[in-house]
């Protein structure tokens, strides 16, 4: 260490300097200190939010598959046979629309609203047994809900199934491909081609050869979030994964 002496002064004025100095160091020091943990509070802070975002307490239709279109509207898929039959009974109302793909095999689709007709398409399509057949397109068609019933001329229809009358509204070849990813809020949402809202994270599956749990894994890895929050989404069958 080097120090410099003011050889025109005395022992004590010197020592005083370096004493006053001393001071001022110190104090410079607490300042830095007292910053350094108003910025690792900020961004404790700012951390606890993004965590209370992404902690929002899930709503009732978060249970099927579900999207939000982009014109806001919600479309919600069942995932089996009781899924159908609550999302006729809760959710199909006079002003919605009913989707199913033209297979034996497919979820009850409802988009409730009347614009975001090809996302519900799509939404139909690839939670259909179309995904599991590893089929790349299938057409999926639309109804009204005063033509989709719970008993036909003959009786009552079984569980997840329904009658279905009069004219309906085909999406002929829909793709079977989805975006799944991070939106603005930080919750991990299913997206199809025909939304164009960017995701800050986001990977596209179709029907492959990775496994639903193999394809979990993967898709966790890549957008860093957890296996339980991917899995839900997937639909059933092989999957492949691009991004």
């Amino acid at each position: 260490m080097k120090i410099s002496i003011d050889l025109g002064s005395s022992v004590e004025k010197n020592a005083a300097r370096y004493y006053n100095l001393n001071k001022k160091l110190r104090r410079k020091i607490e300042g830095l200190k007292k910053a350094i943990q108003q910025t690792r509070t900020k961004l404790g802070k700012g951390r606890k939010e993004k965590i209370k975002k992404k902690r929002k307490k899930p709503k009732p239709y978060e249970k099927y598959y579900w999207t939000i279109s982009q014109c806001k509207e919600l479309i919600i898929s069942g995932k089996n046979a009781a899924d159908n039959d609550e999302i006729y009974a809760k959710y199909l109302k006079k002003d919605d629309l009913f989707f199913h793909a033209d297979i034996i095999g497919a979820s009850a689709t409802v988009l409730k609203g009347n614009k975001g007709k090809q996302e519900a398409a799509e939404m139909a399509a690839c939670f259909s047994r179309a995904w599991k057949l590893s089929y790349s397109e299938v057409d999926v068609y639309a109804l009204k809900p005063e033509n989709v019933k719970k008993h036909s001329p003959k009786g009552h229809i079984g569980k997840g199934a329904f009658y279905l009358e009069g004219e309906r509204e085909w999406f002929r070849n829909t793709k079977l491909i989805l975006r799944i990813g991070i939106d603005e809020d930080g919750q991990v949402i299913i997206r199809t081609p025909s939304n164009l809202q960017s995701l800050e994270k986001q990977v596209i599956i179709s029907p492959g050869s990775l496994s639903k749990e193999e394809a979990a894994k993967e898709i966790s890895r890549i957008l860093g979030i957890k296996v339980a929050e991917i899995h839900p989404l997937l639909p059933s069958g092989g999957i492949s994964i691009k991004t």
